[in-house]
């Protein structure tokens, strides 16, 4: 979705938006939108064993990023891992219980 998208949905003012993002968020547009796909992917990934049978490749753009690399950047930022870390620990925390 794109920043116009998101004020006509919020029947919101595009400058009132954006100052909202930036100042109680501490982010733009992009790095919110980056955040809630992230999130979304985490949470998928977490609560759903089969997500971490899919490759990053599919994951990023499940979540809708441009790019794996796009993915791992944002994820690392979010989770302080990369996805690739993130599955393995799931998989062995998986195997132990």
């Amino acid at each position: 979705f794109t920043f116009e998208k998101l004020t006509q949905i919020l029947d919101a003012n595009r400058n009132h938006l954006s100052y909202v993002l930036n100042e109680h968020r501490q982010v733009n547009f992009s790095q919110y939108r980056a955040a809630l796909r992230i999130h979304y992917m985490t949470h998928l990934m977490n609560s759903d064993p089969r997500y971490l049978k899919y490759t990053i490749e599919a994951l990023a753009k499940m979540s809708g990023m441009k790019s794996r690399q796009q993915f791992n950047k944002f994820f690392k930022q979010f989770n302080k891992i990369t996805p690739s870390q993130f599955i393995e620990q799931k998989n062995k925390d998986l195997l132990q219980s």
